[in-house]
């Protein structure tokens, strides 16, 4: 079957999926982890309302029976599996915009991190700026040594580089 172009609606909760289980729910692979995040968007996505199992297969190049298999699966699968339930259902929250009690924020809350994360801005933007300088440092040095480096280059042939080595040593343990 020929894969279509993912709706906005779903590459949002293609996303948020393969987010919270950590896989790509794109990748073509029999896996159980895929297999199961592929299920539970067919779950949520049909829960939508509006897409036929044929429109929902298309999205990953599977027809209608696939989609409808994979519902009745992950059924089975969050009835059974408490980990399998929890991840259902915080994808099924973060898509549908729920939030329980647990993962609410209160504004000042909000506010104290975004303050927090700003401080980690700005002390990661310091340090950026001492790795760069650092570097324009060793960048200097390293044009200093391929200038030597090709003096010796274009004054040695190459049948005398082991000679040239051992001569460059000298010179230098005697520094």
């Amino acid at each position: 079957m020929k894969k279509t172009k993912p709706t906005p609606s779903a590459s949002r909760l293609m996303g948020i999926i393969s987010s919270v289980t950590g896989v790509d729910i794109m990748e073509n692979s029999r896996r159980r982890p895929v297999v199961d995040a592929r299920q539970i968007f067919y779950k949520i996505y049909r829960e939508v309302g509006v897409y036929s199992f044929s429109d929902i297969g298309a999205f990953f190049g599977k027809n209608h029976a696939t989609v409808m298999h994979g519902i009745k699966a992950i059924d089975l699968f969050i009835s059974q599996d408490k980990y399998t339930k929890m991840i259902y259902e915080r994808c099924k929250n973060l898509y549908f915009g729920e939030l329980n009690t647990e993962e609410s924020i209160s504004k000042n809350e909000l506010i104290e991190k975004i303050s927090h994360l700003d401080g980690h801005i700005i002390d990661l933007n310091s340090y950026i700026a001492e790795l760069e300088d650092k570097l324009g440092r060793v960048s200097n040095e390293n044009d200093d040594l391929f200038s030597l480096y090709e003096v010796v280059r274009m004054h040695t042939p190459k049948a005398k580089i082991e000679d040239a080595k051992k001569k460059v040593r000298a010179v230098l343990n005697g520094l």
